[in-house]
């Protein structure tokens, strides 16, 4: 997991860059780590801007409602 969150660190604002990316973290997905993307809509063209994956680890893309602080 240590290794995961390293690549999620180094690539973080370069995806928080990507339009609707609203968050990056990591989770855990089939039994597996992974760098989890949450986006703001359902959309293909974002969906077709997010690697599959980075430097070997998975990327899960996750539909969330807009996040906003109180």
């Amino acid at each position: 997991m240590e290794n995961v969150i390293k690549v999620k660190e180094k690539y973080k604002n370069e995806l928080l860059k990507i339009p609707g990316v609203t968050g990056v973290g990591v989770g855990k997905h089939n039994g597996k780590f992974v760098i989890r993307i949450l986006v703001s809509k359902k959309d293909k063209e974002l969906i077709e801007k997010i690697p599959a994956s980075i430097e070997g680890i998975d990327i899960y893309v996750k539909f969330t409602d807009e996040i906003t602080g109180n």
